[in-house]
């Protein structure tokens, strides 16, 4: 059985190498082809007679295909009578032409070059600079007497110059003596580099001793910047410098330096507020025995801490403060903040709220301080600040007192009614002239000798 079926494979493979050698040998032109024969020199092959099966071409295919001479005597090929439909014993091969001749192919398709726009010529150069637009600005740096003036910059010269176009507070103007803050720098306890700025007095004088006034922004995420700030210029109007800073937790400074204060609220930021005081003592106009500090929100927070942590001031005004941090979680109205400075709730970590809150310190609280408190406060209700402390200050029979104002929100100093607005920057500096400059205020006496004067609008 093996024997017999490599004999087989022997016969298959000899039949094959014929046929290749038909197919690349060339013919004389005489000679015809069968389809299974082999031709030699000389030699001619006819088929025998027998029915020729040929299978229906199929369907037409829209296939176009390119126009060709055929050879003479052959049918041409067409896209309904294709090459590879045409009966094989029709073909023929000679030597000049083998069956399968490259002409049979059909030709490639023609290239046709496809035009690319040549890029646009570059604009010419403009034949004059294009002169600077008018930009509006709202101050002037280095001149206290066109705030919120408008200036055009450029409009004239060119080179940036600053020229006034409107002069709408020339009368106002002309009765103040205002003042241009200037910036300060230095660096704290821990290398953290500070920045700050200083409001002085009209007809500064460098070799004189000036009360300070620390005035700390709140948020605690928020910043100071160079602005107008009415209420800066008022205290110094009165004779105080006013130091604002901004320490670590403030904005503008990088994520870092603003998170940095999660969970340790209050904690370095007071020292930065230290070395700062400390950096303008090193100037010599400051009086170190007439010293205050204030703020606002945060800045009432860090108030109460500076406090009980010092005794270097000589008077305190926390306004709109938090003193116990437990109970403000029970009556704030945005206690959901709470996970941004302590890690629980104060039910589960009571000892967290207690060590940074002012009302675990208050019998270390020497300083005079008043509180400025607003009726309708839900953002630091006034039971949950100043008023706890307050309260044992006033059972310890140390200095303070408290203002209250009606209706007033947590916004009181920005949005609250305008008299109110003005009221309470007049107990804040007067808080700060009785305990600083020594001048009598009694309505801020327990006791008092005479009537307080009436504040006229």
């Amino acid at each position: 059985m093996r024997r017999v079926t490599i004999l087989a494979c022997l016969c298959v493979l000899s039949a094959v190498a014929g046929l290749a050698k038909a197919a690349i040998a060339p013919a004389t032109s005489s000679e015809t082809i069968a389809e299974n024969a082999m031709v030699g020199p000389g030699e001619t092959l006819e088929r025998a007679p027998q029915p020729e099966l040929v299978t229906p071409p199929p369907a037409p295919v829209p296939v176009p295909v390119p126009a060709a001479a055929a050879p003479a005597g052959e049918p041409a090929p067409t896209s309904a009578n294709p090459l590879w439909a045409i009966p094989l014993s029709t073909l023929t091969a000679t030597r000049d032409r083998p069956l399968f001749s490259a002409s049979r192919r059909p030709p490639p398709p023609a290239v046709v070059p496809v035009a690319v726009a040549p890029p646009p010529p570059p604009p010419p150069p403009p034949t004059e600079p294009e002169k600077p637009n008018l930009i509006l600005v709202g101050t002037v740096v280095g001149d206290a007497n066109s705030f919120g003036e408008q200036l055009a910059v450029g409009a004239v010269a060119g080179d940036g110059t600053q020229t006034r176009i409107a002069d709408f507070n020339r009368k106002l103007w002309s009765q103040l003596n205002l003042t241009v803050p200037e910036e300060i720098n230095y660096s704290s306890f821990d290398g953290k580099h500070i920045q700050g700025w200083i409001q002085k007095p009209p007809d500064f004088d460098p070799q004189k001793k000036y009360p300070l006034i620390l005035n700390i922004h709140g948020g605690p995420h928020a910043a100071y910047g160079w602005v107008f700030d009415h209420e800066f210029q008022w205290m110094a109007a009165k004779g105080y410098i006013v130091l604002y800073v901004n320490p670590r937790g403030s904005t503008s400074y990088g994520q870092e330096f603003g998170n940095i204060i999660q969970y340790h609220y209050p904690g370095d930021d007071y020292r930065d507020l230290m070395a700062g005081v400390d950096e303008l003592l090193k100037r010599g106009y400051v009086d170190p025995k007439k010293l205050g500090v204030t703020g606002g929100s945060g800045g009432g927070v860090l108030t109460n801490w500076t406090i009980t942590h010092t005794d270097r001031f000589a008077a305190a005004v926390s306004q709109r403060d938090i003193s116990n941090w437990a109970s403000w979680w029970y009556t704030a109205d945005f206690t959901l903040f709470q996970p941004n400075w302590f890690k629980a709730p104060p039910f589960e970590d009571s000892q967290d709220y207690s060590n940074r809150s002012a009302i675990t310190f208050v019998k270390n609280i020497h300083t005079p301080v008043l509180f400025v408190l607003g009726e309708s406060d839900y953002r630091t209700p006034q039971d949950s600040g100043g008023e706890q402390l307050f309260r044992a200050l006033k059972y310890m029979r140390r200095p303070t007192a408290m203002v209250v104002f009606p209706r007033e929100t947590h916004e009181l100093s920005r949005s609250g009614e305008p008299w109110h607005r003005i009221e309470r920057l007049e107990h804040i500096v007067n808080w700060f002239d009785k305990w600083m400059m020594g001048v009598p205020h009694p309505e801020f006496d327990i006791n008092p000798t005479q009537p307080a004067a009436a504040s006229v609008p």
